[in-house]
């Protein structure tokens, strides 16, 4: 079974981003309050994006 060059390279750059992604955002988090609520930074489009998503049935 042998990984072939591009998957591994792709595999290797997918991590890099991730744990860069999660250490900036560790980063930009000082307390429980900041991470629960994204720091109240969330605009107005993501929340109507969000509560237009919900179906009610």
């Amino acid at each position: 079974m042998s990984i072939e060059t591009p998957t591994l390279v792709t595999f290797i750059v997918y991590l890099v981003g991730m744990l860069a992604i999660g250490l900036i955002a560790y980063k930009m988090t000082s307390n429980l309050s900041d991470y629960v609520l994204g720091g109240r930074r969330l605009g107005g489009i993501c929340c109507r994006t969000k509560c237009r998503g919900i179906r009610y049935e």
